[in-house]
């Protein structure tokens, strides 16, 4: 194989990397609506994922805890792509910006590109260059284990541009395109699912912390609660989820407010509630055996 010396040179740049060379993302045109959903998806889940999480710690409903993790999950992951990645990248920047190490010269050839920095000098063949990706300001040639390089492309002329782009053949850049689609797609829908689930969750704790009631009365046994019921000291009886029963007992000289269980069959009682003539009501909310703040 010839060396490097001794080939044609088609193009060479030699120029200073800007910041968003790093720090912003490079879109395909053909990917730039799939990303803007997934992105503007993305930021709905984070939002999604935080009222959910503050209404589990402020509204506690202990039948959801298990469902904590799923979003807890899909929250990290999200804050890690969206936040943690490109500060670390602007990080990194920095310290490459300080060391000189943006500056590169590359050197296109028929058949490899060099690329030439203060550390680094390597050659890669355009045989292992899976696709390219552009956008307004930059051109990406992208090789195998994910190397790649990034040229300014107001320092290129059409031609040079184009000589890039068909390093790459139009049957793999087309396969890419359909597999980076299809993978687009996908986490769309699975955004899409998981704001879907969390966000029925979230109605679901509003609707059962809504719809909680707050068993605050002393709490008295169910024998005791007949007798009363027998003796006609009992009036205002509620019927909690057919699970409690809260009632007036009117016994001493300041009507009282109890709750007790009930351990016997409610159709039963309902039905002696009526013989005996005494108002009661049925509610079917949730339960939540303390006192309220």
């Amino acid at each position: 194989m010839p060396d490097n010396n001794e080939k044609e040179i088609i193009c060479q740049f030699d120029f200073r990397k800007p910041e968003y060379f790093y720090t912003k993302p490079l879109y395909s045109d053909h990917l730039k609506i799939h990303f803007l959903i997934y992105k503007i998806l993305s930021i709905i889940c984070v939002i999604v994922v935080i009222v959910f999480i503050l209404m589990l710690i402020f509204n506690p409903v202990s039948t959801f805890y298990s469902a904590l993790v799923i979003p807890v999950l899909l929250l990290a992951y999200t804050v890690k792509d969206r936040i943690i990645t490109p500060l670390l990248v602007k990080k990194g920047y920095k310290k490459i910006h300080a060391e000189n190490e943006d500056l590169v010269t590359y050197t296109f050839y028929s058949d490899s590109v060099n690329i030439k920095s203060p550390t680094l000098n390597t050659t890669y063949d355009y045989s292992k260059a899976e696709r390219y990706m552009e956008d307004s300001r930059r051109l990406a040639l992208i090789f195998a284990l994910n190397r790649h390089i990034s040229v300014e492309k107001s320092l290129c002329t059409e031609e040079q541009l184009n000589f890039i782009r068909n390093i790459v053949p139009e049957e793999k850049q087309k396969k890419y395109r359909k597999k980076s689609s299809i993978m687009l797609i996908i986490c769309i829908l699975l955004y899409c699912v998981a704001i879907f689930y969390i966000g029925s969750s979230i109605l679901k704790i509003y609707d059962i912390n809504k719809n909680t009631y707050y068993l605050e009365y002393p709490k008295t046994t169910y024998e005791s609660f007949e007798k009363c019921l027998d003796n006609g000291t009992v009036k205002d009886v509620l019927i909690i989820k057919d699970e409690f029963v809260e009632y007036t007992y009117t016994g001493h000289d300041k009507d009282e407010r109890y709750y007790t269980v009930c351990s016997k069959n409610i159709k039963k009682l309902k039905t002696k509630l009526d013989n005996n003539d005494i108002s009661w009501k049925s509610k079917d909310a949730e339960y939540c055996i303390k006192k309220r703040s």
